[in-house]
């Protein structure tokens, strides 16, 4: 009996996902997951090799907090057609963007991207020239994606808000922190989780991490007079990016 009530306390959570099918500029079809509801829109993006079920705990916990929270299956990934190599990663941006329009048709007037390891990159080059877009958050960061870099879209990104998360021990993700922080021209936000893994498992590894994202989704990151980043600069991101292959591999 224990068990079957635990089970029917779960069902209306498990019940906020739905399948969502989408189509991209060039006519790809698509495969999304999308929980809550609400004017604040939340897309999330998986790195190479995953898929959006890598989000699953993570689009439940922010749904709770009244986001709609769309995570999306990269082309060539999870079951979204196409194929994820250098030519597939390339249309991420067109992709996103079809996951933007579905979410403003929703409801969602304002929308902030977060990306782990490659999907990071693809954040940063999607909200370019997206007025929807008004944060980014990065997981676990690198400086690029197949056929992907990340130095040109950062400055493009502009004075939005961005803010970097990486565990300690992901050596490839403090150095890329460290190179994306001072090329961030809006307000930034470092946050280094002491013996942290690498993308989603992060939420789960720190007890103050989904406090700290929906703040940050909430009041747009901290106010000029309280940010105080911390600098982790060990290079410019010119003198460690690389394309299609990722970083630090």
């Amino acid at each position: 009996m224990r068990r079957l009530a635990l089970l029917t306390l779960l069902l209306p959570s498990l019940a906020l996902a739905k399948p969502v099918a989408l189509t991209s500029k060039d006519g790809t079809s698509l495969h999304a997951e999308v929980s809550g509801a609400g004017t604040r829109g939340v897309i999330l993006l998986h790195g190479e090799g995953s898929n959006a079920a890598t989000w699953n705990s993570v689009r439940e916990q922010l749904a709770t907090h009244g986001y709609q929270v769309l995570a999306l299956d990269l082309r060539g990934c999870g079951t979204s057609k196409g194929t994820a190599d250098e030519a597939g990663w390339a249309h991420s941006p067109e992709d996103v963007a079809a996951a933007l329009a579905w979410l403003k048709a929703h409801g969602s007037t304002k929308v902030a991207l977060l990306g782990s390891e490659g999907g990071g990159v693809v954040a940063l080059q999607s909200a370019v020239g997206q007025p929807m877009v008004d944060s980014v958050i990065v997981l676990s960061p690198r400086l690029s994606a197949p056929g992907l870099k990340v130095s040109a879209a950062i400055e493009a990104y502009g004075a939005h808000p961005l803010l970097i998360v990486t565990g300690s021990t992901d050596t490839t993700g403090v150095r890329a922190a460290a190179a994306l922080e001072p090329r961030a021209l809006g307000l930034k936000r470092v946050e280094l989780i002491e013996n942290g893994g690498i993308g989603a498992v992060l939420f789960n590894q720190s007890s103050t991490l989904e406090g700290t994202v929906v703040q940050w989704l909430a009041d747009g990151g901290p106010t000029p007079e309280d940010h105080k980043a911390e600098s982790l600069r060990t290079a410019a991101p010119d003198d460690l990016e690389t394309t299609g292959t990722r970083y630090g591999q």
